[in-house]
């Protein structure tokens, strides 16, 4: 029967994730335009690797279980995985304002470590949730970064910066809720359209900052 072998398996949240995808490819594109200090390079990578895990977690959603065992869990590891280092690079390009020259070395050292810990963590939990518990904590670090550096360092951007992460926070609740506002419309979609929303208020905030 049709309705027991879909064309499609989710295509809103399909839909939603290339959206999410094609999004993120350009903001990333766009602010390496901006300029090429490290704050912007990880800035930018945070979209990449947003926009990766969007094309991914489409091609999931799309294809089901259409798609053999390995290469399934192949593309569901490989987009968790992507849905971790966009709040590592989120939580690195804050720490910029903080470090020197020296410092940038330890950053990188304790970013790889942190990507190795998490992807070794997955081998035991390749849940959606536990990829969001990595995230939100690294957002929550990045948050910590931002606000004073509206404050106190005087950059003005941060402070759209910070509304972006909190809406990007909300989302994150929103998909832990499950929350669902339609059968066709339910919390993976919500979540996608939340965080994009977040997403384009983080990128404006970053293209009014300068590093020096």
């Amino acid at each position: 029967m049709a309705g027991d072998n879909p064309v499609f398996y989710s295509p809103t949240t399909a839909i939603t994730n290339y959206m999410m995808g094609c999004i993120g490819l350009y903001l990333g594109w766009q602010t390496l335009q901006i300029q090429g200090s490290l704050f912007h390079i990880l800035w930018a990578c945070s979209f990449f690797s947003l926009s990766l895990g969007g094309f991914l977690g489409g091609s999931h959603h799309v294809f089901g279980p259409r798609l053999p065992n390995y290469i399934t869990k192949v593309i569901w590891m490989l987009t968790l995985i992507f849905v971790g280092t966009t709040g590592l690079f989120l939580a690195g390009s804050a720490a910029t304002f903080y470090i020197n020259e020296t410092g940038k070395f330890g950053l990188m050292l304790g970013s790889a470590i942190l990507v190795i810990k998490y992807v070794l963590g997955l081998n035991k939990n390749d849940t959606f949730h536990h990829a969001i518990k990595f995230y939100v904590t690294l957002i929550i670090l990045a948050l910590i970064g931002f606000i004073p550096a509206f404050f106190s360092l005087g950059y003005t951007g941060a402070l759209q910066i910070v509304i972006g992460l909190l809406v990007n926070l909300s989302a994150a609740g929103v998909q832990v809720s499950g929350l669902t506002l339609h059968k066709h419309f339910n919390h993976n979609d919500l979540f996608h359209v939340i965080q994009v929303l977040g997403m384009i208020l983080i990128y404006r905030g970053g293209s009014e900052i300068s590093m020096v």
